[in-house]
């Protein structure tokens, strides 16, 4: 995004250790409610940001994550992987 002006949600952000993706992601949803005011543009970032709602989708990915990792594979794939084992 543009230099910052009025909230320094950037900083804040890396003090709660809000993933790059998910910022990017706050940024662009709170760009299509205020494109044109910049200072409520930074401010409800910045709301978002410390609401800590953003975690929720942190976790989830976590979890997807675990399970590729404790299974090799997505849920999916797997049951694509065994179709082919048993076609052998």
């Amino acid at each position: 995004m543009e230099k910052i002006e009025y909230f320094d949600y950037q900083k804040v952000a890396k003090e709660m250790n809000v993933p790059h993706t998910t910022l990017k992601k706050i940024e662009q949803e709170v760009k299509t409610e205020f494109p044109n005011d910049k200072m409520m543009y930074e401010l409800h970032v910045l709301r978002a940001i410390r609401s800590k709602y953003w975690q929720k989708d942190v976790r989830e990915h976590r979890k997807q994550t675990q399970k590729f990792i404790s299974h090799g594979v997505y849920e999916g794939e797997r049951e694509k992987e065994e179709d082919k084992c048993s076609s052998l």
